[in-house]
């Protein structure tokens, strides 16, 4: 790392007497928080699980937007002042986990919610831009520049567009212009109206129109520039491994998760105790928040450590089971459960809806699914290889 700043995690961790394992170091990270206050600039490394992001207030946001809120600079009061504060990466583990926090709270009404508002995520992200790193820092803060202005832009957009009466600046300028015409025709007693009015008016509509005409192409033009600002930045791969989905309300709902077997390209549902492979993908990037089901964590696995740290969950029959359809069936009418049936993942083997008498093909790494309700369960739906 290039910022003379900066400590690793493995120096802040002893400061503060915690053991470094294999659990820490395949899932925490740690983040730089820089502080900026009038007199003085501080830097402080805080460690992390998962990195919680939000959705849009008032429409979807892609990950990255998501990203951009916990990573931006932001103004922050502190002992009564302002400073400035941003983060960056300064450490990443092999399993980056990203938890999209969903449950508001509204003070005024004192109620809770849930935000369903949709976060498009992609299977493959690069975090390079948020790494503790000072070319890239340059490119961030040309970048929050670029927003700090798009913001100002659609500000003024909205303010010349809306009235207080819903009608918009330039229409509301048009109509009272054609009404002062329209008296001035009807040569309406005691009014006295200014003849160049009218043409101010117009004029002034047509100022307003050009004005909006050029906001909108100063606000694509930068937002075209901070969509091209890190494309070519690809060092920090990571892979789409799991998602975790909820369907309901902030107060109840029911739970599932998808992951993705790398060895076979497919993506499988894990629903209770039903498995089936997922054909359709917008099922996974598609979703809407119809009906209250949304993706709520992501679990991401750096690209080079694909195939050595994580696996999909799977069962395989045992080995003195006969290999024919018609065997097993009978074998399973005979000794165990009469409705149990096979299905065919598409990746060679046979799996089964009842997973009480197969057993895992990593029997270290078998997982319940029936506590997927607890948030314990939440960070143990992939399963890691010793």
């Amino acid at each position: 790392l290039h910022s003379p700043y900066t400590l690793s995690l493995h120096d802040a961790l002893p400061i503060f007497g915690e053991q470094i394992d294999v659990v820490r170091e395949t899932f925490f990270g740690a983040n730089a928080v820089h502080l900026k206050k009038a007199d003085s600039y501080d830097v402080k490394i805080e460690d992390w699980a998962n990195i919680i992001v939000f959705p849009g207030s008032d429409g979807e946001r892609d990950i990255y937007e998501a990203l951009d809120v916990v990573f931006d600079e932001q103004v922050v009061e502190i002992d009564n002042a302002n400073a400035t504060q941003f983060a960056s990466i300064n450490n990443l583990p092999p399993i980056v986990q990203i938890q999209i926090q969903r449950t508001a709270f509204d003070p005024a009404t004192q109620q809770a919610s849930k935000n369903q508002n949709r976060i498009v995520f992609d299977e493959t992200i690069y975090l390079d831009r948020y790494m503790e790193d000072e070319k890239v820092l340059q490119r961030r803060r040309d970048a929050w520049v670029w927003k700090n202005r798009i913001r100002l832009l659609e500000a003024r957009h909205k303010a010349l567009q809306v009235t207080d009466v819903d009608v918009p600046v330039e229409d509301a300028l048009h109509g009272t212009k054609d009404f002062l015409q329209w008296l001035g025709d009807e040569e309406v007693s005691d009014i006295v109206i200014n003849p160049d009015l009218a043409s101010t008016l117009e004029e002034r509509a047509n100022e307003i129109s050009n004005e909006m005409e050029a906001i909108s192409n100063e606000i694509s033009s930068l937002k075209l520039k901070l969509q091209e600002q890190f494309t070519d930045l690809r060092q920090h791969r990571y892979r789409l491994q799991a998602v975790f989905i909820h369907r309901g309300t902030n107060a109840y709902g029911h739970y599932w998760i998808y992951i993705y077997d790398f060895a076979h390209d497919i993506w499988r549902e894990y629903n209770d105790e039903r498995v089936s492979v997922v054909e359709d993908r917008t099922r996974i990037f598609g979703q809407t928040g119809t009906g209250g089901a949304t993706p709520y964590y992501l679990v991401y696995v750096r690209d080079e450590d694909k195939n050595d740290i994580v696996d999909a969950v799977c069962r395989d029959l045992h080995e003195e089971t006969p290999a024919g359809p018609d065997e097993m069936v009978q074998l399973w009418n005979n000794g165990q459960v009469d409705h149990d049936e096979a299905i065919d993942m598409g990746d060679g083997a046979q799996h089964v809806e009842n997973y009480e008498h197969f057993e895992t093909k990593n029997s270290a790494s078998s997982m319940d699914l029936s506590g997927m309700g607890a948030w314990d369960g939440m960070q143990s739906g992939f399963n890691g290889k010793k």
